[in-house]
C-alpha cells in the first residue's frame, strides 16, 4: 500500500509539473532519482543510525533529497493545464477549473519520504526481497516492452510491404501458432518483391 502511495505521489507531480522542452524526460528522471534516494535515506535512519557511516550517509542521502526536489522545482515547470503536453492534456477544456493540490511538488514528495520511511521500517530482509520484487517486475516491464516494440515494428513493415521473406516467414509461423483448438489460422500474406 505504501509503495501505491508513492507511486500516486509521483503520478501527482508528473501531472502537474512538466519537463522542459530541451529536455523531456528530465521530470521522470528526476523523480525516479527522488524516489531511490528517499528510500535510501530512510534505510540508512532506521538501519544505519547507529554506526559513524551510517550518520554520514543518511545526511548526505538528505542533501541529496533536498537537491532533488529544488531541481524539480526550479527546472520542470508547473503545467498549464493538467497533464501537460501529454495526450490527456487534450481532454480538458480550456477555461475548465480542476481541483490544484496546494504547494506540488513539495507536499506530494514530503508523503513520498514519509513512505519511504514506513517501508524503512520493515526488517532488511523485507527490504531486501521488496527491492527484489522491483528488480524482478522492472526487468519483466522493459521485456516485454521491447518485444511489443519489434512486433509492431515487423507489423507496420508488413503493411507497407518491406518486410523480407524471412519475417514473412516468421510472421506466417507465429500466427499459424497462435492457432486455437488445433485449427491452422495461417495468414496469406502478400508476396514482398
Amino acid at each position: 500500500i505504501l509503495v501505491a502511495f508513492t507511486v500516486t505521489n509521483s503520478s501527482l507531480i508528473v501531472m502537474r509539473r512538466e519537463s522542459p522542452t530541451y529536455r523531456p524526460r528530465l521530470l521522470g528522471q528526476l523523480l525516479v532519482a527522488f524516489n531511490a534516494v528517499s528510500l535510501g535515506m530512510c534505510i540508512t535512519f532506521v538501519h544505519g543510525w547507529g554506526f559513524a557511516w551510517g550518520k554520514l550517509l543518511a545526511l548526505i542521502l538528505a542533501a541529496l533529497v533536498a537537491l532533488t526536489w529544488g531541481l524539480i522545482k526550479m527546472f520542470c515547470p508547473s503545467s498549464a493545464v493538467f497533464g501537460g503536453n501529454r495526450p490527456i492534456a487534450s481532454t480538458w477544456a480550456e477555461g475548465v477549473e480542476y481541483f490544484r493540490t496546494p504547494f506540488v511538488p513539495l507536499i506530494p514528495c514530503l508523503g513520498t519520504i514519509f513512505n519511504a520511511y514506513l517501508i524503512a521500517q520493515l526488517d532488511m530482509s523485507g527490504i531486501l526481497l521488496l527491492l527484489l520484487y522491483f528488480v524482478i517486475s522492472t526487468a519483466f516491464y522493459f521485456y516485454y516492452r521491447a518485444r511489443k516494440r519489434a512486433v509492431r515494428s515487423r507489423q507496420r513493415r508488413f503493411r507497407r510491404g518491406r518486410g523480407s521473406y524471412e519475417e514473412v516467414e516468421m510472421h506466417q509461423v507465429e500466427s499459424s501458432e497462435d492457432a486455437v483448438d488445433g485449427e491452422d489460422t495461417k495468414q496469406d500474406l502478400p508476396a514482398i518483391t
